[in-house]
């Protein structure tokens, strides 16, 4: 998915004494409007950047999308941007610009002092390869002695059914439960169909161990012709699937 950063930056305000409403979230194309996320009735979004878009109203969630992003935050003078308390790490590292896990626990340790106190996100793999994730985990124990902090697990979902997200989902519970890892978030998934969307969506807010999910996503060119935007490209009109996110709660 896309790597390219948002245009804003913002400083960073912990957001950890807000009442953000809902667990819904966008995955928000580069340069839409902020205004897309408020139409689905979502709380909070990103942008694959270190410094996603500052939309008013909602919680703006930094990610280090890939390996390339790392180097400018640990040498140079990009900040991390965003209002949240999160960081997000790599986005599909066994699928977009890959690396290894091996490599990737490397590079989550040398930005520990960038993320400094922010709650983490762990790398989010794709749907194809999800061993990705226990395999970085046990790099690092063998490289540090110790597993990384992880704060929440992420998970990307672009099955065709409901039952199957549910069950890919319910993986990232257990290692979460066997890890110690509070949080699970699915940082991506869409259906073609709204109804396996809706069934899905509702069975999320049921769960207390998914505290967050976003669609993919508020916006997409005409490129992006399988995938089920919320909004139309031009118009700004919500879609069946706007409809049925803005309706599921």
């Amino acid at each position: 998915m896309p790597t390219l950063r948002g245009e804003l930056a913002q400083l960073y305000l912990p957001s950890a004494a807000r009442n953000w409403p809902n667990k819904k979230g966008v995955a928000l194309y580069p340069h839409t409007p902020c205004a897309d996320v408020r139409a689905v009735g979502g709380s909070w979004q990103y942008g694959w950047s270190a410094q996603p878009a500052t939309c008013q109203g909602i919680e703006n969630v930094p990610m280090i999308s890939c390996a390339t992003d790392a180097p400018a935050l640990i040498d140079g003078p990009a900040p991390i941007g965003g209002n949240s308390n999160w960081l997000m790490l790599f986005n599909e590292p066994d699928l977009i610009l890959p690396i290894t896990p091996s490599q990737a626990a490397i590079l989550y340790h040398r930005l520990l002092p960038i993320i400094a106190d922010r709650k983490v996100v762990a790398p989010a793999p794709s749907e194809l390869h999800i061993n990705w994730l226990p395999e970085f985990r046990q790099a690092h124990i063998d490289t540090y002695t110790e597993p990384p902090r992880l704060d929440a697990l992420a998970a990307h979902c672009y099955k065709q059914s409901a039952a199957q997200c549910q069950a890919l989902v319910e993986q990232f519970i257990t290692w979460a439960d066997q890890w110690g890892v509070p949080e699970v978030w699915v940082t991506e998934f869409s259906f073609t169909d709204p109804a396996q969307a809706h069934t899905f969506i509702t069975w999320m807010n049921a769960n207390p161990r998914v505290t967050r999910y976003a669609w993919f996503a508020n916006r997409l060119p005409a490129t992006h012709v399988s995938d089920a935007p919320l909004l139309d490209w031009d118009t700004g009109h919500l879609t069946p699937w706007g409809t049925m996110y803005n309706d599921a709660h």
